[in-house]
């Protein structure tokens, strides 16, 4: 086995196993994952978190199957290629790879790692020694899959806790005003921006709108916080009068509702937390 090989083959049980924790992250939080998916329109019914799910998953089903090692690798570096074209066409957009268990971007940096991956692992897959011993590989491939899948539940189970946690309802009382942030390219965004008067009637504290590209809030022309990095939008974020956050974020269209209803059964504390 060449150095090359040898090398693409530790580049695909990597990939392998960076595929499974895709696979698990997005699945794990998957309103939030439908919330960040970078592509809309059209081409989502192509390039969805649905359609990209049952893709991965196919992949992994596959290099876990007793077939041609060679078969394995060549699809497995067909699905990275897929990514560095997705990575290249997305640029500078989030990236929904990994649900919300690692907050990233599509960059030439992303881009040129999956077109790497997916050089070695076809160099692999022209190995004659890819043709050998598959059921061996498909114990590894195993156990790759379920390292990734264990390290996407590893991230998550935090991630949640401390969702769980800023989501409180004991929390409502304390919220003074709420903010709500969107993006002018999220189709939820432009959903709650055409019901603004409904909305904010139907809260029972003030709410304003912001533009996370605009540098102010076009309701108030004042600076708003910022949204917590990898936070998916449409999201609403309680704050107290000091404008200390202390509810949320909230994210998606449903829990922004509920919680602007909530607070119009609820008022206000003067209680600060610390």
């Amino acid at each position: 086995m060449t150095l090359l090989t040898m090398i693409g083959t530790i580049t695909a049980a990597g990939g392998l196993a960076v595929v499974a924790f895709s696979i698990a992250a997005k699945l794990l939080a998957w309103q939030r994952t439908v919330l960040a998916w970078p592509v809309h329109g059209p081409a989502a019914y192509l390039a969805g978190p649905q359609q990209t799910i049952a893709a991965e998953t196919a992949v992994t089903a596959l290099a876990i199957t007793p077939v041609s090692i060679h078969l394995r690798l060549t699809v497995l570096a067909a699905l990275y290629l897929t990514y560095t074209v997705a990575a290249l066409a997305l640029r500078g957009r989030d990236c929904g790879c990994f649900g919300t268990a690692l907050h990233t971007r599509f960059t030439y940096r992303h881009a040129g790692a999956c077109a790497a991956t997916a050089m070695l692992t076809a160099a692999a897959a022209t190995h004659p020694a890819a043709q050998a011993d598959t059921t061996t590989a498909s114990a590894f491939a195993a156990g790759l899959t379920l390292i990734g899948a264990a390290t996407a539940a590893a991230l998550r189970w935090p991630a949640a806790r401390t969702q769980r946690r800023a989501t409180d309802p004991a929390n409502i009382p304390l919220i003074d005003h709420i903010i709500i942030y969107g993006t002018t390219n999220c189709p939820h965004c432009r959903g709650l921006w055409n019901q603004k008067p409904f909305l904010t009637a139907l809260s029972g504290r003030p709410v304003t709108f912001h533009i996370i590209s605009q540098d102010t809030t076009p309701d108030t022309g004042r600076q708003a916080p910022p949204l917590p990095p990898g936070t998916p939008v449409p999201a609403a974020i309680g704050y107290n009068a000091t404008n200390h956050p202390v509810y949320g974020p909230a994210t998606g269209t449903t829990p922004i509702r509920d919680l602007l209803t909530a607070t119009a059964s609820q008022p206000t504390t003067t209680h600060i937390p610390h």
